[in-house]
């Protein structure tokens, strides 16, 4: 297994596409991916089209206890690639 982080503190930087794009590709060489998003915006969930509704766990129920992280993993409509969402909780 690898983990590749993409980070940096500067806001609009590239850091979202970059990790979208990345786990796309790598998805498309058949390798299984796990895209966090941790931002907010959660525009990496809507980059590869996940969109929760009020009920859905996200990251943040992750990181305040509440669920499990793999309770939180949703499909997307990429093969190999799954997401952990986020969203303005």
């Amino acid at each position: 297994m690898n983990i590749v982080s993409v980070l940096n503190q500067k806001g609009g930087c590239g850091k979202t596409i970059t990790a979208v794009n990345l786990a796309a590709g790598l998805s498309k060489k058949r390798r299984k991916v796990l895209l966090i998003d941790l931002d907010p915006q959660s525009n990496a969930s809507t980059g590869v089209d996940v969109n929760l509704s009020e009920n859905d766990p996200s990251i943040y129920e992750v990181l305040i206890g509440q669920e499990l992280l793999e309770d939180t993993i949703m499909t997307t409509d990429i093969p190999y690639l799954d997401i952990v969402p986020s969203d303005q909780r």
